[in-house]
Formats: structure tokens, sequence, C-alpha cells
């Protein structure tokens, strides 16, 4: 039976190939190999640099600190990036920190505003309601710059019959729908 030296090349050992490799850079290691062989060539790697003069020596009875990185949560971090970026800030209602901006019509509505935000927080949204003196104009205005899913706009014809106004942040059609 003959050997090929092509398939003698490539049956070096992945251990033989990363200590090789180790030498010359920074590399993620594969979590089948051992850490051993990227702590030998840093150990050979330290003992060049202080020959040269570049690192200090240690005291006897010290050794230098191995440090072995896992980037364990890149990818879900790249993932947060790239949602980022395709939304620009305008969340899907899921996953949106502003999801439900009670507004009422007028100061008088204020009691059915927090009513109406405390029924929201108990089904599981996050609600806040704007209970300033702005104009009804502004503190939808205000509601849309900040991002707010949907505003829940509330009146007196609305606390009457226990209903709500749900205008969506995108389009300006609204739609009263039952508390």
């Amino acid at each position: 039976m003959e050997v090929d030296a092509d398939k003698l090349e490539k049956s070096k050992s992945s251990e033989e190939k990363l200590k090789s490799i180790a030498r010359h850079q920074t590399m993620t290691m594969p979590p089948n190999t051992s850490a051993v062989v990227a702590h030998d060539a840093d150990k050979e790697s330290e003992e060049r640099l202080e020959k040269r003069g570049i690192e200090g020596k240690l005291k006897t009875g010290f050794e230098r600190p191995v440090m072995i990185h896992r980037a364990i949560l890149g990818s879900v971090e790249r993932f947060t990036g790239i949602l980022c970026e395709h939304y620009a800030g305008k969340w899907p209602f899921f996953i949106s920190p502003r999801q439900i901006m009670v507004i009422p019509s007028h100061a008088g509505i204020n009691d059915y505003c927090n009513y109406v935000k405390d029924q929201m927080t108990n089904f599981g949204f996050y609600c806040e309601s704007d209970l300033g003196t702005n104009t009804l104009n502004k503190k939808i205005r205000n509601a849309q710059l900040a991002q707010y899913n949907y505003m829940l706009i509330v009146g007196d014809r609305e606390k009457e019959s226990l209903m709500v106004t749900i205008r969506s942040r995108d389009e300006a059609k609204q739609v009263e729908m039952p508390l």
C-alpha cells in the first residue's frame, strides 16, 4: 500500500496545526481542542520577549497569567446590532421598549387615563400616560417622536362607554375599541 505525500500532509493532527498557527497569531480555538497548545505557544513567545528585554522578568515563584478568551455572546451582540440598524428605532410591538402611551384629551379625564394605563400594565404591556399640560396634538406628536407603537386617546365619550381610540405610530387612521 503506497502512502501519498498529500494525504500524509492532510493527516497532520489538529494540535500540530494549532501549534504552528499559534506561534504567529491569535486565533479562536475550536471547543474540542485543548488550551495547552496555546499555553505552550504563549510561554515560548514570552521567553523570546524576555530575552529581547521587551517583557519584564517575573519574580521567582510567580508565573505569567494565561487568559483564555471566549465570545459566547458575540452572536447575540451581532444580532442585536443588526436589529438596531434594520428597524432604525421603530421596534416591532413585541420587543419595543415603548409600547403604549395613553393620552387624555383634557385634564378632567386623568383618572380614567390612569385606569386605562393600569389595565394595559395588568395585561403585560409597557404602558405610560401623558398627564402633562400640552395640547392633545402636541402629546400625540411627542408620543410619535418617542416611537411609541400605539397611542390610546381617551376623552369624555370614551370614558362613558369604557372605550379607547387607538392610533398607530405610522398611520393617522384611528380605531375605537372597547377596553
